[in-house]
């Protein structure tokens, strides 16, 4: 059951993480030396949705915007 009187003052209003629509949530689990290093990464899950689409572009599986479509 949900919570008849919820305290709305402490939430904060939803931002776009980028101007691209976002997909489903993939979680992801760290070891704790990348976990850590992580935590001081200002944004770090703007650091993470990068680097992974670094990675699938390296790796030819996802287009590059280099690639002619």
């Amino acid at each position: 059951m949900s919570n008849p009187n919820p305290k709305t003052e402490n939430l904060k209003s939803f931002q776009r993480a980028s101007d691209r629509e976002l997909g489903r949530v993939v979680g992801t689990r760290y070891p704790l030396d990348v976990a850590e290093a992580l935590g001081k990464v200002g944004n770090h899950q703007d650091y993470i949705r990068a680097a992974v689409e670094e990675k699938l572009k390296a790796d030819k599986l996802l287009p590059s915007g280099d690639d002619a479509a």
